[in-house]
């Protein structure tokens, strides 16, 4: 029996620079993949506030379209630190001694920034990632592509579509050989 623990991650952010821009969304899935199968999810999506106030100008437009600026001002937010003391108890038991593979789109850049944001959990990922974009344009170059299209700009969705997309890209493979192939990157 192969098992792997996935970290499925998706973020909204102020901006694409993991040094200067902070996370306001952030949405974890805790998975299993058991012999190829999609297993043991546990999903986690909050909105948490900036600790820099440094935001590039298209993701206070896009921020503004989607709501998250309205609800950063009107809802009472928690720190990227309380919300991950409440989180963090939780991906330590469900990983046990286990690293974890950090799974998700743009995951490179999402390391950057769990690696300058969310010390503690950094250290519990696997150097290895597992990049949904590179199956997903695999896929899309063949006739057989089943997945949806990533259009939304809430971490919460992003992640919900990314975990249907690997169980229909997952049953597609093993429907095609007989058994489940997993890609991993290598992170740089």
């Amino acid at each position: 029996m192969t098992r792997q623990h996935l970290l499925w991650c998706a973020l909204e952010t102020t901006g694409s620079d993991p040094e200067r821009n902070s996370i306001v969304e952030l949405a974890f899935c805790l998975s299993r993949i058991v012999n190829g199968e999609l297993t043991a999810q546990r999903t986690f999506v909050h909105l948490v506030r900036p600790t820099r106030d440094i935001w590039a100008l298209r993701y206070v437009i896009r921020h503004q379209q989607n709501g998250i600026i309205n609800e950063l001002q009107s809802a009472e937010v928690s720190s990227l630190s309380g919300t991950m003391t409440n989180i963090m108890p939780v991906i330590r038991m469900w990983c046990g001694a286990k690293p974890v593979t950090l799974a998700g789109l743009d995951t490179h850049l999402t390391r950057e920034f769990i690696r300058n944001s969310i010390p503690e959990l950094s250290t519990l990922l696997r150097p290895t990632v597992f990049d949904m974009r590179t199956l997903e344009l695999f896929y899309r170059q063949t006739a057989d592509d089943p997945t949806e299209r990533h259009d939304s700009t809430r971490a919460g969705s992003s992640l919900d579509c990314l975990v249907q997309n690997y169980r229909l890209l997952s049953a597609q493979i093993r429907g095609q050989d007989g058994s489940a192939h997993h890609t991993q990157q290598a992170s740089t």
